[in-house]
């Protein structure tokens, strides 16, 4: 009780009252310095919230050293607490609406432009814009240098020497295979030619062994046959011989 005593005497109730508004326009003044930086609403919030501490504060201290046994004698401690509430909840609120002023007085204020903050605005986009111009013209152009250079440059890399390097690497190729295709087709003339003799000489020999065999067989059915007919031949002699001499006789 002596503590709370002690927290609610004028002296200390000042003192705290004081220290809680000081923080309060602290904030405040903080707040309108950097307004510009944004931000704005979250530090009237902040002001709002100190305020809203403050009363609660002042109001738990004015019911912790209120006695229900001597309600005359605590009336003044319960004021003393109300007392410090409402002048930080006031504070609060106070700052907060000051911020949000200030705030909304700023925006209007960068929304209100003069035609020569406006000819100074276009200026810059204007000379902005040229830059860009430029920067895209140099760039445009060296992007067209290093074309034309690499298309037709006297470098082994450029376009046109690829080109010719590639036409002679092709011609090159184009020539080998041509070698090699005559080549080839030499040779296969000459393989055909030893086939052709080959099945000539072959064909010549078999035709000449036919022809002995047919010889052959047929000299043999010949003397076969001429055999039989002398026989024939030699009867039919005998026989005439034969019916002369009895014809004879």
């Amino acid at each position: 009780m002596e503590n709370i005593n002690l927290l609610l005497n004028p002296d200390t109730t000042t003192f705290l009252l004081s220290v809680f508004l000081c923080l309060i326009v602290s904030h405040g003044v903080y707040s309108l310095i950097n307004r510009s930086k944004g931000n704005t609403a979250n530090r009237a919030d902040m002001a709002l919230s100190l305020g809203i501490l403050g009363t609660f504060l002042g109001i738990v201290a004015g019911l912790l050293g209120f006695d229900v046994k001597d309600i005359q004698g605590s009336i003044p401690q319960l004021l003393s607490g109300l007392q410090y509430a409402f002048i930080t909840s006031i504070a609060g609120m106070s700052s907060s609406i000051i911020i949000k002023i200030s705030a909304v007085k700023e925006k209007e204020e960068n929304s209100t432009a003069s035609p020569e903050s406006i000819h100074t605005e276009l200026s810059k986009i204007n000379g902005t814009l040229k830059n860009n111009n430029e920067l895209r013209t140099e760039e445009s152009k060296e992007l067209k240098d290093e074309f034309k250079k690499s298309i037709s440059g006297d470098n082994d890399t450029s376009l046109v020497n690829q080109i010719k390097l590639m036409k002679s690497d092709l011609i090159g190729q184009l020539k080998e295979n041509k070698d090699i295709n005559e080549s080839g087709f030499n040779n296969l003339e000459l393989k055909f030619s030893e086939l052709g003799e080959s099945i000539a000489e072959l064909s010549s020999e078999a035709m000449v062994e036919a022809l002995q065999q047919a010889i052959v067989e047929f000299n043999k059915q010949l003397a076969d046959q001429l055999g039989e007919n002398f026989k024939e031949l030699n009867a039919g002699v005998k026989n005439l011989l034969e019916w002369q001499i009895q014809y004879k006789g």
